[in-house]
């Protein structure tokens, strides 16, 4: 569990905060997720001008195809 503060330049990305995201269903902190949807987080960012460039290092294997 992280909190993180996030200060991007030029101002218009948070679009992507809301797309990937959903409301708090109560006041209190949701259960981790079981794991990384890598694909829809691809294609999120994707949406927004990003492009995936490389794993990340805690997602073991995410990229294999693209590094072989």
């Amino acid at each position: 569990m992280a909190r993180a503060l996030c200060i991007l330049t030029p101002a218009g990305f948070e679009p992507f905060f809301h797309a990937f995201s959903a409301p708090a269903a109560d006041r209190a902190l949701p259960a981790p997720p079981a794991e990384l949807d890598a694909e829809a987080l691809t294609l999120a960012l994707a949406e927004h001008g990003v492009t995936v460039v490389g794993p990340p290092p805690s997602v073991p294997g995410w990229g294999a195809a693209m590094t072989a």
